[in-house]
């Protein structure tokens, strides 16, 4: 074996260090591992690296990313994710926020160590932060602002701007806007004054920045149905990307989250002894945490084991209306079901979930989605409804009620393993509160009726096509197959 000289020993941990800075300038996750060789990165940090990188390659307009605390989503997204961002693109207009100054005050911090370490220069060497000379005075860099300094065309115009919730950003335009936990704790998150300033500062001060092209990114540990990130998603689901990972893998169906059912997260961390104790030390507390589910106890709850699926699945489907008669939410659910091995599975995707809706509203809306000749499920109460969807040309069947109507159509939901697209904001709004009377500090069987309207068009939906003396059903169910 011919041995290497120092020469060309040198050359080649040469060409391997050119190789891993040009991977890291094009690649988020080859840029976190240069700049912190001593990363720990789990199969879930890849993921988030990946979507990470989808957002910035602009596939991504607006991403979240629920997940457990300490696991890693700051460390990612919030301070290297910028960093890198103007490594790339130094004429990008960044905005952090979190729930205080303090906080964004020590993420700024964070950033610029990031942005003044050597192997940051050598990865992206023409972008940088002021070194404060009297020539470079005019670019800012303190714990409010950080000018990005192109030095292929210096001034660049791009920086990093952090604020706490309640800050200013006036006279800030925004190209990607950044939030990491709006809500500090559980504590807080219970206060409904908080949660309200919190979604105010979003939707007057931080969404006033945004213009046409700008992306968001939201990362948070959920706290409370009520949160920004319930409330963002309840206001705009369709249009967020989402990662949601529990740190016990729950009985969801989605193409990212590759563990068994019960499996932990990050075992080296965060063990699954752990977490079982935590689990049954304050069960509401990890749900909402850990599990990134607030919910009230599963022991009350109607539907405790309806899961999420990350898209609905490619089969038949048809649409069950839940009509508000205006004051009520109208609730369109389209749906799916099928038999698999003796088990009966039913798909729920929310379309639709609006107050102040009359029955002709409602006939221009199911035109916009596309809906002309699908079965549609209407409750048979909502007669002058039915009426004019028919006169219009809709394919509508009246839900059937049958004796103890509620009590049937529950149990007859409860044959079915139902899955739920992560979109349907509302649908996992009702699941999680949708719950019986308790009596004597036990629940009966008598649901309370409240948060239901996505839950009554589901479960008579089902009701319809699969319950006893299904007397008309031929049609419509022909129709679908």
């Amino acid at each position: 074996m011919i041995e290497e000289t120092e020469n060309e020993k040198a050359l080649r941990l040469a060409k391997v260090e050119w190789a891993k800075r040009q991977l890291a300038s094009r690649l988020f996750e080859h840029f976190v591992t240069y700049i912190k060789e001593d990363y720990e990165m789990a199969w879930f940090h890849k993921l988030i690296c990946d979507k990470l990188q989808d957002f910035a390659d602009g596939k991504i307009k607006k991403l979240m990313i629920n997940l457990p605390p300490q696991h890693g989503k700051t460390e990612l997204a919030t301070r290297m994710f910028p960093a890198f961002i103007v490594g790339q693109q130094p004429h990008k207009k960044i905005a952090i926020t979190s729930y205080s100054s303090g906080i964004t005050d020590k993420l700024n911090r964070e950033v610029q160590r990031y942005i003044d370490d050597k192997k940051y220069s050598n990865v992206f060497p023409n972008s940088r932060l002021s070194t404060g000379t009297k020539e470079e005075s005019v670019y800012q860099r303190n714990l409010e602002v950080l000018d990005i300094i192109d030095d292929n065309n210096k001034y660049s115009n791009g920086f990093i701007k952090t604020v706490g919730i309640g800050g200013s950003l006036t006279g800030t335009p925004v190209d990607i806007g950044i939030i990491d936990d709006p809500i500090k704790d559980f504590a807080e998150a219970q206060s409904p004054t908080i949660r309200q300033n919190a979604w105010e500062w979003f939707e007057s001060v931080f969404e006033s920045r945004l213009h046409n092209s700008s992306q968001v990114l939201m990362i948070m540990t959920r706290w409370d149905e009520d949160d920004p990130a319930g409330r963002v998603l309840a206001k705009e689901g369709s249009e967020w990307d989402i990662i949601k990972l529990p740190v016990i893998r729950e009985d969801d169906i989605n193409d990212y989250d590759k563990r068994k059912t019960g499996e932990v997260l990050w075992e080296s961390r965060h063990s699954l002894e752990r977490m079982q104790k935590i689990e049954r030390n304050s069960p509401i507390i990890f749900n909402a945490l850990y599990q990134q589910n607030p919910q009230p106890s599963k022991d009350i709850l109607v539907f405790p084991d309806w899961a999420e699926i990350e898209r609905f699945p490619e089969l038949p489907c048809y649409y069950t209306l839940d009509y508000g008669f205006q004051n009520d939410p109208s609730a369109l659910i389209k749906m799916a079901d099928e038999t698999k091995n003796g088990i009966r599975y039913a798909y729920a995707q929310e379309m639709l979930y609006e107050t102040k809706l009359t029955s002709p509203d409602l006939a221009i809306k199911l035109r916009r989605l596309g809906i002309t000749k699908e079965v549609i499920y209407v409750d048979k109460n909502a007669s002058e409804c039915i009426a004019i969807l028919r006169k219009a040309k809709f394919n509508i069947i009246p839900t059937r009620k049958g004796q103890n109507s509620i009590v049937a159509r529950i149990s007859k939901t409860k044959e079915f393993k139902v899955y739920f697209t992560a979109s349907s904001n509302n649908i996992r709004k009702e699941r999680n509160n949708y719950s019986y009377i308790v009596s004597g500090g036990k629940p009966t069987n008598d649901p309370i009726d409240k948060y239901n309207h996505a839950m009554d068009a589901i479960s008579g939906g089902l009701y319809t096509r699969y319950g006893r003396g299904r007397t008309g059903m031929k049609r419509g169910i022909k129709k679908l197959n």
